[in-house]
């Protein structure tokens, strides 16, 4: 069966290593998703040591990731997915993938050597040149997201609030329009800062 056969190849978490989710953690190694996972009869919902929301779904093999067989069949790559039980996941979630940074490529220079030791030596040198080519393009300092963001001339963030960056280490006043700030300020921002409200 396709669904059977697609769990098998994409879905079912069975080897953990160093380069993908073995961490540290004291002197084990440990599986950042935490598999295997506990078997489990019956789904349940219940509130976990930190006092939020979890979700347990029926499971009848300890390395099969959480997935839905819709999604999975429509789109068949490796789709993990997870019931959201609370906003504060939801936040947490966009800020660790807005606040992580992109790895860094490397040089060509270093890049060539990486490939040319991997390489069989007894292979003609355009392997570890076709090899070199391919890696510079899926390598990148900038994410996807953000050169989409630039090809399509769409601004990389939007706030209803609107913002005034001022330098209060120099002079550099600029005009502030009448109705802004009240006349004792003076008309300028590095005033009206230096005479802000105490709330503000």
């Amino acid at each position: 069966m396709d669904y059977e056969e697609l769990l098998n190849c994409v879905e079912r978490h069975i080897t953990c290593n160093e380069k993908s989710c073995l961490r540290k953690k004291g002197r084990k190694f440990l599986c950042r998703y935490k598999a295997p996972w506990k078997l489990c009869n019956k789904s349940k919902l219940y509130v976990d040591e930190n006092g939020e929301n979890k979700y347990e779904p029926r499971r009848n093999d300890d390395r099969l990731n959480t997935h839905n067989r819709e999604t999975l069949m429509m789109w068949r790559p490796n789709i993990d997915w997870k019931h959201v039980l609370s906003k504060c996941v939801v936040i947490n979630y966009i800020a660790k993938y807005a606040a992580k940074a992109e790895k860094g490529s490397e040089t060509f220079h270093d890049m060539l050597i990486r490939v040319s030791n991997i390489e069989n030596p007894n292979e003609p040198t355009t392997h570890a040149y076709r090899r070199l080519l391919c890696e510079t393009i899926v390598d990148r300092d900038i994410g996807a997201q953000e050169t989409c963001h630039m090809l399509l001339e769409l601004p990389l963030c939007e706030s209803s609030h609107q913002f005034v960056v001022l330098n209060v280490g120099m002079k550099v006043y600029k005009q502030v329009q009448a109705n802004t700030y009240n006349a004792e300020n003076n008309n300028s921002l590095i005033n009206a800062y230096t005479k802000r409200a105490i709330d503000m």
